[in-house]
């Protein structure tokens, strides 16, 4: 399966954290959608919004084993869904996603998250808060 990623899983080395591997990316636009941060963190979260657009990352053939991991690290905010996105090379392919939840959408600002501004101030916390987290096991 194919992975889109908008917010900190854009980073390679936040998905290698995640689920250990490594993969091939292209940079995607998922349309229908607009990406916002959330409340009191350095993440966003994706909502239905159909005069929109994000810009994120398709990984490709991504296991089965790294999208349990992926559940986990996303966590009761976020549904997994699929979608179609389009890449540079104008082709539409088939991806998951994680939308944020209806039931927690009062958490989300409507401030559009800012991927640089992400990398340059938040990432190296974002990254380490996360070291040596068994995403699999615990709850």
């Amino acid at each position: 399966m194919n992975f889109f990623a908008y917010g900190s899983l854009i980073f390679d080395e936040v998905m290698f954290a995640v689920t250990g591997q490594r993969y091939r990316c292209v940079t995607a636009t998922l349309s229908g959608f607009a990406r916002y941060c959330v409340s009191g963190a350095t993440y966003p979260g994706l909502l239905l919004a159909p005069d929109d657009s994000v810009v994120g990352v398709l990984y490709t053939d991504v296991s089965l084993a790294s999208f349990k991991r992926l559940d986990r690290f996303e966590g009761e905010y976020y549904q997994r869904r699929s979608v179609s996105v389009g890449t540079d090379h104008e082709t539409e392919s088939s991806a998951e996603t994680y939308v944020f939840h209806p039931e927690f959408e009062h958490l989300l600002s409507r401030i559009s998250w800012d991927s640089e501004n992400f990398r340059l101030r938040h990432l190296n916390t974002f990254l380490s808060s996360y070291q040596g987290f068994n995403w699999i096991d615990s709850h």
